[in-house]
């Protein structure tokens, strides 16, 4: 976990970046929260929470950009060779994202010369959490952008995270906050080439791998529920539970899921001593993915609490219940 923060040169906007990288055994998922507010009206051009595919950087040749949700593929479209940036025009900016579990996909890379061969993964960013309050009016329902970007000599298309647009009032007003997590993921791109040993992607159907089915499964599969009875829910994506600092420190119920899913729990009495169990045929059984002594679980001191916090990464798919012991 990684977080950065900061003021714009203006003093007009406040802005926190998490980063949150779990163990994974299926392919590259990263939490990014967002966390924007506006400390003066801000006028603006161009305004973007996120961006896949940045402007000087995104050269691999992906043929086509969709996005979507869980009930389907809503724009689906192949990338011309417009060798431009910018926006091509008003109509691709500010577009809601409705419907349940959005996403967005870059796929069909074309650069295929490379002695790094970037063609065999495509891209997927997936809106787990949108709130946007944009002075009175509060926006739930994610607004992307589509951005023309021109390097290396390959024509792409990028997308950004961003808010409704109306050229005739670009302005955001003071006291406005921007909240967003989003899922970012690198899926492999054919299934012959796939090298881990994750099993759904290994039960998955190989023409999945190269079309906007793999981002549809990713956005739905992975879209899990939690629920506590001892210790208090914080956060979703990735799971985050406020325990008891002492005995039943945390148990839930976890619904869902695709690979490995980080677990904190926050506000542990000590570090050492714990234990992560699963219940299994009414046996509650411990977790233990250990290779070498405890190298499976993550404790970070909180000075400002002065209690700290446990992190775990389970692999959860269908409905299990999980406690945290000392």
């Amino acid at each position: 976990q990684v977080s950065y923060a900061g003021i714009t040169r203006d003093g007009a906007l406040r802005a926190k970046i998490t980063t949150q990288l779990g163990r994974t055994n299926d392919m590259v998922r990263i939490y990014y929260h967002l966390d924007y507010e506006a400390l003066e009206d801000i006028t603006y051009s161009r305004f973007a929470l996120f961006q896949m595919a940045a402007d000087r950087y995104g050269d691999n040749g992906f043929a086509q950009y969709a996005y979507g949700n869980s009930d389907g593929v809503t724009s689906d479209i192949a990338t011309i060779d417009h060798r431009t940036t910018g926006y091509a025009s008003p109509s691709d900016r500010g577009i809601e994202l409705t419907g349940p579990n959005p996403w967005m996909m870059l796929y069909d890379n074309q650069r295929t010369g490379d002695s790094l061969p970037e063609h065999l993964a495509n891209l997927v960013l997936v809106v787990r959490d949108y709130d946007v309050q944009l002075g009175s009016t509060r926006i739930t329902t994610p607004h992307i952008n589509l951005r023309r970007t021109f390097n290396g000599g390959w024509s792409q298309m990028s997308f950004e995270l961003g808010i409704p647009y109306d050229p005739t009032t670009p302005v955001i007003p003071k006291g406005s906050t921007l909240k967003a997590t989003v899922e970012y993921l690198v899926p492999p791109a054919f299934k012959n080439k796939y090298y881990g040993e994750s099993d759904y992607l290994t039960a998955l159907d190989e023409a999945s791998f190269q079309s906007t089915d793999m981002a549809e499964f990713l956005a739905t599969d992975n879209a899990y529920t939690v629920s506590t009875t001892v210790g208090t829910l914080l956060r979703t994506y990735p799971i985050q539970i406020q325990a008891e600092p002492y005995g039943t420190a945390a148990q839930f119920e976890m619904n869902g899921g695709l690979g490995y899913t980080p677990v904190t729990f926050t506000g542990l009495a000590r570090p050492d001593g714990w234990s992560l169990e699963r219940l299994q045929d009414g046996i509650w059984t411990r977790v233990d993915q250990s290779v070498e002594g405890n190298d499976y679980w993550q404790a970070n001191y909180n000075p400002k609490t002065e209690r700290f916090d446990l992190t775990f990464n389970i692999h959860n798919q269908e409905v299990h219940q999980y406690r945290l012991r000392h």
